[in-house]
């Protein structure tokens, strides 16, 4: 009980952590402050439930029952929007609640929640409400869903280092600096132009930043985010943007095996898998590589992804051998090219079939010099090859300074019967 009571704590403080930097700006510094998110009174907040949001309106007064405190925007009404701090968070506050904000026009940012099917927004400081001289108009963000077909384009795309400004002290975030302003606008412009049903996306630091990233960069794709952070230290994680509906999500980031000399090996970030649920299609499933790169020397890290492709490989047959019809599309960034020892022990020991081949041999993937190369495929289990669509798989030729990012994505259509 102590734990969870700890870890209950721990968590506020994150959340006082994370809304603070979204009001002032400072540590989401490239992205806006309310850049993408509904904001709306008091007497919407019932539209928003579930979403990150600002509330507005006027404190008319503080209540409290037992360890919650509750700002109210109604005298006379208990079933209405309400504003709760807990008890053990009052101390994140300069003075008494009723002092701070009774008769103050203010405006919440949080996540609308509901309680004994009430919305509301859980404050952990004073951080995450702002006391302001006037109201702003409400505009409620639709999140539209695009029309899915038969025929679902696929991609993936190592969007390099997105990350945020905030230091979590339980990875090494702090060596890698946020991803600039401008580089977040070409990678929206590139996701934009692919418009790809599902995107699979390598070096994302968490959920909430994508999420976040999502709803201000590219809030008419429809996109649902499922993220999991990996094995690098850097919390560098692989990442699915859906606008399939999503089943099953399997990580393998704990999953220990050999490499060819015995040694017990991890994945160096993770081996992600996501089941995508097609309304009118058959459902396939989407797995996610991230193989470690060749910094410290190609020869010296090859063991490590000759290890990642062959416990790959291992997976992926015993599941088809006891699915033979699974859809299984492989993809990410390989760090490694069709000739080296980790691809072809891969494509030979697996039944896949090698979309890429139809590409001529100088054909890039990673644009930075000199080490350009064709390092991220997208690769097919035999069912889900007899739904490829002849012609379709591409690479989309950019540069760090069109794209924001050094690798080009992989685009491929299929069509499930």
């Amino acid at each position: 009980m102590v734990g969870n009571i700890k870890q209950v704590s721990q968590k506020r403080v994150w959340l006082a952590i994370f809304f603070a930097a979204s009001f002032s700006g400072s540590a989401f510094a490239q992205i806006s402050p309310f850049e993408g998110l509904s904001v709306v009174s008091w007497t919407e907040a019932d539209k928003v439930v579930g979403q990150t949001a600002v509330v507005y309106g006027k404190i008319v007064n503080v209540g409290r029952a037992g360890r919650v405190n509750f700002l109210n925007f109604d005298a006379t009404r208990r079933d209405v929007f309400k504003v709760v701090v807990f008890e053990d968070n009052l101390k994140n506050f300069t003075g008494p609640l009723s002092e701070l904000y009774d008769d103050k026009l203010v405006r919440v940012k949080g996540r609308v929640t509901l309680y004994k099917d009430l919305p509301q927004i859980e404050i952990a400081s004073a951080n995450q409400i702002e006391i302001v001289a006037k109201l702003p108009k409400s505009k409620i963000v639709v999140r539209k869903r695009r029309k899915l077909t038969k025929q679902v384009r696929i991609a993936t795309f190592n969007i390099r280092n997105l990350f945020d400004d905030v230091d979590n002290p339980y990875f090494a975030d702090e060596t890698t600096n946020a991803k600039p302003r401008d580089e977040l606008e070409k990678l929206a412009a590139t996701i934009n132009e692919i418009d790809a049903d599902v995107v699979a996306l390598q070096e994302v630091e968490n959920r909430g930043y994508l999420e976040r990233y999502a709803a201000a960069f590219l809030p008419d794709m429809g996109y649902e985010i499922v993220h999991y952070s990996g094995n690098d230290m850097r919390s560098s994680g692989l990442a699915v943007m859906s606008r399939i509906p999503i089943g099953q999500v399997v990580s393998h980031r704990h999953r220990r095996f050999k490499d060819p000399n015995g040694k017990t090996r991890r994945f160096s970030r993770d081996l992600l898998c996501v089941e995508l649920l097609h309304p009118f299609a058959p459902s396939f499933e989407v797995w996610v590589t991230h193989c470690k790169s060749k910094r410290g020397g190609a020869e010296m890290t090859e063991p490590q992804r000759v290890a990642e492709t062959g416990e790959i490989s291992r997976i992926l047959t015993k599941r088809i051998k006891e699915s033979p019809k699974a859809r299984i599309l492989l993809m990410g960034d390989f760090n490694d090219t069709l000739d080296s020892n980790p691809i072809r022990n891969l494509l030979k020991n697996g039944p896949w079939k090698n979309l890429a081949k139809s590409l001529p041999a100088d054909s890039i993937t990673y644009n930075l010099d000199p080490y350009k190369a064709m390092i991220d495929f997208i690769f097919a289990s035999p069912t889900a090859a007899a739904g490829f669509v002849s012609n379709s798989y591409r690479i989309v030729d950019q540069t760090l300074s069109q794209s924001g990012s050094d690798h080009n994505p992989v685009v491929a259509e299929f069509e499930f019967r």
